[in-house]
Protein backbone atom coordinates (compact mmCIF):
# COMPACT_ATOMS: atom_id res chain seq x y z
CA UNK A 1 0.00 0.00 0.00
CA UNK A 2 1.14 3.33 -1.21
CA UNK A 3 1.19 6.27 2.23
CA UNK A 4 1.36 9.77 2.18
CA UNK A 5 3.51 11.90 4.32
CA UNK A 6 0.72 11.87 7.23
CA UNK A 7 0.65 8.59 7.10
CA UNK A 8 4.25 7.61 7.34
CA UNK A 9 4.32 10.23 10.36
CA UNK A 10 2.00 8.06 11.81
CA UNK A 11 4.01 4.87 10.92
CA UNK A 12 7.39 6.50 12.14
CA UNK A 13 5.62 6.42 15.85
CA UNK A 14 7.13 3.23 17.52
CA UNK A 15 3.60 2.24 19.10
CA UNK A 16 1.67 2.62 16.43
CA UNK A 17 3.96 0.61 14.14
CA UNK A 18 3.53 -2.11 17.06
CA UNK A 19 0.00 -2.08 16.78
CA UNK A 20 -0.24 -2.02 12.84
CA UNK A 21 2.39 -5.10 13.17
CA UNK A 22 -0.52 -6.81 15.91
CA UNK A 23 -2.77 -5.90 13.16
CA UNK A 24 -1.12 -7.87 10.29
CA UNK A 25 -1.10 -10.98 12.16
CA UNK A 26 -4.48 -11.32 13.07
CA UNK A 27 -7.64 -9.37 14.12
CA UNK A 28 -7.80 -7.47 17.32
CA UNK A 29 -9.61 -5.36 19.70
CA UNK A 30 -8.76 -2.35 21.46
CA UNK A 31 -8.69 -4.36 24.28
CA UNK A 32 -7.05 -7.21 23.37
CA UNK A 33 -4.66 -4.50 21.77
CA UNK A 34 -3.92 -2.55 25.47
CA UNK A 35 -4.04 -6.05 27.13
CA UNK A 36 -1.16 -7.68 25.17
CA UNK A 37 1.01 -4.60 24.81
CA UNK A 38 0.68 -3.60 28.57
CA UNK A 39 -0.82 -0.16 27.47
CA UNK A 40 -3.83 1.59 28.32
CA UNK A 41 -6.95 0.74 26.21
CA UNK A 42 -7.79 4.85 25.61
CA UNK A 43 -4.27 5.41 24.27
CA UNK A 44 -4.30 2.72 22.02
CA UNK A 45 -8.20 2.95 20.56
CA UNK A 46 -7.08 7.34 20.06
CA UNK A 47 -4.00 5.68 17.92
CA UNK A 48 -6.66 3.30 16.50
CA UNK A 49 -8.80 5.68 15.03
CA UNK A 50 -6.53 7.99 13.55
CA UNK A 51 -4.89 5.38 11.91
CA UNK A 52 -8.16 3.84 10.78
CA UNK A 53 -9.30 7.45 9.20
CA UNK A 54 -5.33 7.17 7.64
CA UNK A 55 -6.73 4.00 6.06
CA UNK A 56 -3.44 2.44 7.72
CA UNK A 57 -6.58 -0.14 9.12
CA UNK A 58 -9.83 -0.80 9.10
CA UNK A 59 -12.44 -2.05 11.02
CA UNK A 60 -13.00 -6.53 10.31
CA UNK A 61 -16.31 -6.78 12.40
CA UNK A 62 -18.09 -6.12 15.51
CA UNK A 63 -19.24 -8.44 17.84
CA UNK A 64 -22.31 -7.46 20.58
CA UNK A 65 -21.25 -8.48 24.19
CA UNK A 66 -24.14 -7.92 26.26
CA UNK A 67 -25.01 -4.02 25.73
CA UNK A 68 -21.61 -3.53 24.53
CA UNK A 69 -20.37 -3.56 20.81
CA UNK A 70 -16.09 -4.98 20.70
CA UNK A 71 -14.86 -3.67 17.09
CA UNK A 72 -12.51 -5.72 15.18
CA UNK A 73 -9.32 -4.15 13.48
CA UNK A 74 -6.70 -5.50 10.95
CA UNK A 75 -4.18 -3.46 8.69
CA UNK A 76 -5.14 -2.91 5.91
CA UNK A 77 -1.85 -4.28 4.55
CA UNK A 78 0.72 -6.20 4.94
CA UNK A 79 3.16 -3.64 3.80
CA UNK A 80 3.76 0.30 2.80
CA UNK A 81 5.84 1.91 0.63
CA UNK A 82 6.28 5.85 1.17
CA UNK A 83 4.06 7.64 -1.83
CA UNK A 84 7.69 10.18 -1.89
CA UNK A 85 9.31 6.37 -3.71
CA UNK A 86 6.77 7.23 -5.99
CA UNK A 87 8.18 10.42 -7.39
CA UNK A 88 11.08 10.28 -9.01
CA UNK A 89 11.64 11.60 -12.34
CA UNK A 90 15.20 10.72 -13.94
CA UNK A 91 16.60 13.21 -16.57
CA UNK A 92 17.89 10.85 -19.17
CA UNK A 93 15.11 10.86 -21.84
CA UNK A 94 15.77 6.94 -22.41
CA UNK A 95 15.68 6.06 -18.77
CA UNK A 96 12.54 8.16 -18.38
CA UNK A 97 11.08 5.93 -21.11
CA UNK A 98 12.41 3.01 -19.37
CA UNK A 99 10.91 3.79 -15.98
CA UNK A 100 7.54 4.35 -17.61
CA UNK A 101 7.69 0.99 -18.97
CA UNK A 102 8.92 -0.47 -16.09
CA UNK A 103 6.19 1.42 -13.78
CA UNK A 104 3.60 0.38 -16.26
CA UNK A 105 5.01 -3.14 -15.53
CA UNK A 106 4.16 -2.23 -11.66
CA UNK A 107 1.08 -0.73 -11.99
CA UNK A 108 -0.48 -4.00 -13.85
CA UNK A 109 0.75 -6.09 -11.26
CA UNK A 110 0.00 -3.85 -8.16
CA UNK A 111 -3.79 -3.63 -10.53
CA UNK A 112 -4.03 -7.61 -10.25
CA UNK A 113 -3.13 -7.53 -6.19
CA UNK A 114 -5.45 -5.04 -5.49
CA UNK A 115 -8.37 -6.85 -7.11
CA UNK A 116 -6.84 -10.39 -5.38
CA UNK A 117 -8.62 -10.95 -2.13
CA UNK A 118 -7.14 -12.35 1.07
CA UNK A 119 -9.81 -13.60 3.72
CA UNK A 120 -10.04 -12.24 6.71
CA UNK A 121 -9.56 -15.31 8.31
CA UNK A 122 -6.25 -16.36 7.06
CA UNK A 123 -4.42 -18.76 9.37
CA UNK A 124 -1.47 -16.86 8.62
CA UNK A 125 -1.78 -13.59 6.59
CA UNK A 126 1.80 -12.52 6.31
CA UNK A 127 2.52 -16.12 4.26
CA UNK A 128 -1.10 -15.57 2.27
CA UNK A 129 0.16 -12.05 1.41
CA UNK A 130 3.38 -13.17 0.25
CA UNK A 131 2.28 -16.09 -1.80
CA UNK A 132 0.00 -13.72 -3.44
CA UNK A 133 2.06 -11.64 -4.23
CA UNK A 134 4.82 -13.75 -5.74
CA UNK A 135 2.36 -15.63 -7.65
CA UNK A 136 1.21 -12.08 -9.26
CA UNK A 137 4.77 -11.20 -9.44
CA UNK A 138 5.43 -14.87 -11.33
CA UNK A 139 1.98 -14.56 -13.72
CA UNK A 140 3.10 -10.73 -14.64
CA UNK A 141 7.56 -11.66 -15.27
CA UNK A 142 6.27 -14.73 -17.51
CA UNK A 143 3.17 -13.26 -19.81
CA UNK A 144 4.35 -12.31 -23.12
CA UNK A 145 3.61 -8.03 -22.96
CA UNK A 146 5.87 -8.26 -19.79
CA UNK A 147 9.07 -9.92 -21.89
CA UNK A 148 8.51 -7.43 -24.84
CA UNK A 149 8.46 -4.82 -22.68
CA UNK A 150 11.78 -6.18 -20.56
CA UNK A 151 13.47 -6.60 -23.92
CA UNK A 152 12.32 -2.78 -24.59
CA UNK A 153 13.72 -1.67 -21.70
CA UNK A 154 17.04 -3.54 -22.16
CA UNK A 155 17.67 -1.66 -25.21
CA UNK A 156 16.72 1.54 -23.50
CA UNK A 157 19.41 1.30 -21.05
CA UNK A 158 22.04 0.56 -23.41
Amino acid sequence: MVVDRDSLKLLSDPLNMEIVRELVFSERTVGGLAESMNVPSVKIWRRVLRMQRAGLIRQTRTEKVRNLERKYYRAAAAMFVPQQMMDVEPRSGNLRRALAIYSEIQARMLRDLVRTEVPDDAEDLIDRVISIQLRKFVDTFLSEDTADELRRIRELLH
